[in-house]
């Protein structure tokens, strides 16, 4: 069993260990980038959609030849 002292050494050399940390943190990065990119498009999705029929009900209200 280990003792405090030991944990706390063992997790003082982990977080002190910088090896392997940038492609972690890129791996984060890109997870949260994804994320964003995908709610801004659903949002963007929906307006857009929106968009395109209120246009559409205009210029059927409109009438034409």
């Amino acid at each position: 069993m280990l003792s405090i002292k030991e944990l706390k050494d063992q997790l003082r050399r982990f977080v002190d260990d910088e090896d392997g940390l940038s492609a972690t943190e890129y791996a984060i990065l890109f997870v949260i980038l994804v994320a964003i990119i995908a709610a801004g498009a659903t949002a963007l999705g929906g307006g857009i959609t929106a968009l395109f029929g209120d246009a559409t009900t205009q210029l059927n209200s409109v009438g034409g030849p």
